[in-house]
């Protein structure tokens, strides 16, 4: 794998909807959009689509206070602020 965007331990943002120009497939569930976790732990993500096309895409498991880890493609992840 690539170097992560993201390293183990940084503060991160699931974003909003709202704020996605391309949802990518690696979909946060809607009530974490918008809260600020920690990486745990990052790699790579294999799906595929309706047809045959197969795919690896970067996710993170972010632990999230109240809720524990969640999976969250790299797409819909920023910094978090100060």
């Amino acid at each position: 794998m690539e170097s992560s965007k993201f390293e183990t331990t940084q503060r991160v943002r699931v974003r909003e909807a709202a704020e996605m120009t391309e949802s990518g497939r690696v979909i946060p569930d809607q009530h974490v959009m918008g809260m600020t976790g920690i990486v745990e732990a990052s790699g790579l993500v294999y799906g595929s689509g309706s047809s045959s096309d197969k795919y690896l895409l970067p996710a993170y498991f972010i632990r999230l206070e109240g809720i524990g880890p969640v999976l969250v493609g790299e797409d819909w992840l920023g910094d978090a602020p100060p």
